[in-house]
C-alpha cells in the first residue's frame, strides 16, 4: 500500500515536471509570432481609423485616379520618411 501512494506522487511530480516544460515550450513559440500578431493589430487600428473618416479613401481614391504616378511617387517618400522616422523615434 505504501509502493502505491509512492507511485502516485512521484507520477503526478513528473507530470507536473513535464506541464512546466510544455508551458515554457508554448511561450517560446508564442513569442516568436509577436512581431505577426503586432501587424495585425496595427492593421486593425488602421481600418478602423479609416471607418471614422471616410472621407480620406474618397480623396485618396479621386487622386490615384486623376493621377496615380504622382500618388505613387509620393506615396512612397511618404512611406520611407515614415519608416525613417519611427526608426529615428525608436518605435
Amino acid at each position: 500500500m505504501m509502493s502505491a501512494g509512492r507511485d502516485y506522487w512521484q507520477r503526478r511530480a513528473a507530470l507536473q515536471q513535464q506541464s512546466a516544460q510544455l508551458r515554457d515550450r508554448l511561450e517560446g513559440q508564442v513569442q516568436a509570432l509577436q512581431p505577426v500578431w503586432q501587424v495585425v493589430d496595427g492593421t486593425q487600428r488602421g481600418v478602423g481609423w479609416l471607418r471614422q473618416r471616410p472621407w480620406v479613401l474618397a480623396l485618396g481614391l479621386l487622386v490615384l485616379a486623376r493621377k496615380p504616378r504622382t500618388v505613387l511617387h509620393w506615396g512612397w517618400r511618404a512611406w520611407r520618411g515614415w519608416r525613417w522616422a519611427s526608426r529615428w523615434l525608436g518605435r
